[in-house]
């Protein structure tokens, strides 16, 4: 299909070690369209994060495929999986993730330099994606001065300054008080419908009402259900 942006099928991703194999994702097939705010639910260790960062091009399968974009991710080399995960995807953590002695216009432009943009662009476009985050006053500040809602706000801005085409966020509320993760889900509602792709990673079933228009729910590393919303 035209819009299909994310198309998994077969998708195994096993963990050896000297005792046993660990199946993290087993035999997952699923496909997602251009514009969708998907959920990916489940108890912890059923395989939600391994999906995740296998579809941002942070793991490899070990069977089966993924295409982002059209393009197959198992058959890429290492720069061809750093410029997907540069400018096809931006993904975003429960833990930020942000470079502790940066201020957080530095954590952005960081973003950029690694993504190719010229010296004399890269302050202008940081600028930017933090005044879009309601950041305009806390810019010049490091992670540890800002709340946590802050610093999710700058990660999202980093995420975001290359302009992907897919948002990955791995449990982007889960260290948040409920207010401020509320305010998170809202911003990701509106990136969602102003034409992001956004999964979300979450094990909060609030959030999967409020904001999402489909569940994928995993167990065991299986996909055990897939359901739209109809309201959505």
């Amino acid at each position: 299909m035209e819009d299909t942006i994310i198309q998994c099928d077969h998708l195994n991703r096993f963990y050896e070690n000297r005792y046993a194999r660990v199946t993290a994702v087993y035999d997952v097939t699923f496909r997602v369209e251009m514009g969708e705010f998907v959920a990916v639910v489940g108890r912890s260790g059923s395989g939600k994060s391994t999906l995740l960062n296998l579809i941002g091009g942070l793991d490899s399968p070990s069977s089966g495929s993924i295409r982002v974009l059209g393009k197959e991710l198992g058959k890429m080399k290492s720069p061809e999986l750093a410029r997907h995960r540069r400018h096809a995807v931006g993904m975003i953590f429960q833990s930020f993730n942000l470079i502790p002695s940066r201020t957080a216009l530095e954590n952005v432009e960081l973003a950029l330099l690694f993504g190719g943009t010229p010296r004399g662009e890269r302050r202008k476009q940081a600028v930017s994606a933090l005044e879009t985050m309601g950041l305009k006053d806390r810019m010049l500040h490091r992670p540890g001065e800002l709340s946590g809602g802050e610093q999710q706000r700058v990660a999202i801005a980093r995420a975001l300054v290359n302009r992907p085409a897919i948002l990955l966020a791995d449990e982007p509320t889960g260290n948040l008080d409920s207010v401020t993760a509320e305010a998170i889900l809202d911003l990701l509602a509106g990136l969602n419908r102003r034409g992001l792709t956004v999964l979300m990673v979450t094990h909060d079933a609030d959030s999967v009402e409020r904001v999402s228009g489909r569940t994928l729910r995993l167990l065991d590393g299986r996909l055990v259900e897939d359901a739209r919303r109809r309201s959505a």
